[in-house]
């Protein structure tokens, strides 16, 4: 019996750092969580994306990393959620 309970502890944990984690993003300025998310490659371009956490479906994940066509180069590159517009820190 404890192995059910733990196993069926795992898929909950798993949803609750994802929320978690993407709260946490969003309160630092990342749009993170949507479809007009802004995100940048490794060369400085941005452009937006449908960005789910935890799902990929126009990227290929290797871990924690994303690689997605650059829309503005048009090359393949690592990208990693940008800051909104106009949410400068200083």
């Amino acid at each position: 019996m404890q192995m059910n309970s733990a196993a069926a502890i795992v898929p909950i944990v798993i949803v609750l750092l994802i929320i978690v984690v993407t709260l946490a993003a969003r309160h630092r300025g990342y749009g993170v969580g949507g479809r007009n998310t802004i995100v940048r490659c490794l060369e400085g371009h941005l452009f937006t994306t449908l960005w789910i956490p935890g799902i990929s479906l126009k990227a290929i994940r290797f871990g924690p990393l994303r690689v997605q066509r650059c829309q503005v180069g048009d090359h393949l590159s690592i990208v990693t959620p940008g800051e909104k517009v106009g949410s400068q820190r200083c």
